[in-house]
């Protein structure tokens, strides 16, 4: 009995020593602030469809135009064709009809040439308030259902 009273003594003792608080005040490191790093900051137009289409094709992309529900798309449409064939970012959005949401489509090219075509929902669930939804295919290229009427548009996947 006597060895187990010397091993519960050395494990209180060790459990001692590890619970009781140490004086660290004169050996410890002043604490350093941390410096912050440089982060990118998303834009913030309060329009959340323009700050994806900005955040997805960078600040030196060729902006081609939000088309309004019922307005023409072919400036739009061919301004996006022109920055494509000079491998420039660009983005253009034509409004669709919505049922009690705003609906957008946008084609886009990334600063590494990636091509998307975005959907936006301004309210996905319907009612009032704003719960936006991006859904983004990757594509190759873009074209339409019917030639030269980028109301129509639609990825390409060759």
């Amino acid at each position: 009995m006597q060895g187990f009273s010397r091993i519960n003594l050395l494990i209180a003792a060790a459990l001692a020593a590890a619970c009781s608080p140490v004086d660290r005040s004169a050996t410890a490191t002043p604490a350093v602030a941390a410096s912050p790093t440089a982060s990118v900051k998303p834009p913030t137009t309060g329009n959340p469809l323009l700050d994806e289409l900005s955040m997805l094709t960078g600040p030196g992309a060729r902006e081609c135009g939000l088309v309004a529900l019922g307005q023409d798309p072919t400036a739009a449409w061919q301004c996006a064709r022109d920055a494509d064939s000079q491998r420039i970012p660009y983005w253009f959005a034509i409004e669709h009809r919505g049922i009690d949401s705003k609906v957008w489509i946008a084609a886009l090219r990334t600063p590494n040439g990636q091509r998307y075509m975005l959907h936006y929902d301004s309210n996905y669930m319907g009612g009032p308030g704003l719960l936006p939804r991006f859904t983004r295919n990757a594509c190759t290229g873009f074209s339409t259902l019917v030639p030269n009427s980028p109301e129509n548009l639609e990825c390409l996947y060759r």
